[in-house]
């Protein structure tokens, strides 16, 4: 049986494919069969995200704009004292919503597009991991892990 959180994220995930794919003139899906080896970068799920040859990916100013957003509220809550649930459940709707922002505003193409990709989706579901998580201990190392998938945009994408 689906869960409420797996239906959401998955209508989350789709909204957010059909807004860029909208803007893209390929009708490559963002999650084919993981068998086919001829993908662009970004669009095999079992693919890591890794430089553009020895280059950082280019993202435009909006995309980075964004991140910069999700930068802010990770070191708001950083600086802060408050550790317990409730803030880490707050910090995960504040975060939700700069990634909804982020997909609403999304405009790059090609590779580049392709490589954000790779790097958004896992980001998205620890958003909702931390939005549920049970526990402080739980909600900490989501929060730790989001902090880094945020600070990699800057050494993958320029």
């Amino acid at each position: 049986m689906f869960s409420i959180k797996k239906i959401v994220l998955f209508v989350l995930l789709i909204g957010w494919v059909s807004a860029c794919q909208s803007k893209k003139q390929s009708t490559t899906a963002l999650t084919p069969p993981s068998n086919n080896k001829s993908l662009p970068p970004g669009n095999d799920p079992q693919e890591k995200l890794v430089l553009n040859g020895s280059s950082k990916w280019k993202a435009d100013e909006v995309s980075t704009n964004n991140v910069n957003n999700l930068q802010t509220i990770i070191k708001s809550h950083t600086a802060g004292n408050d550790r317990s649930l409730p803030s880490y459940v707050s910090v995960a709707g504040e975060l939700q919503t700069g990634l909804n922002k982020m997909v609403k505003e999304c405009r790059m193409q090609g590779a580049d597009h392709d490589a954000l990709h790779h790097w958004l989706i896992p980001l998205i579901a620890q958003v909702k991991q931390l939005e549920h998580s049970g526990s402080v201990a739980t909600a900490g190392t989501t929060f730790a892990a989001i902090s880094h998938q945020v600070s990699r945009y800057y050494q993958y994408f320029e």
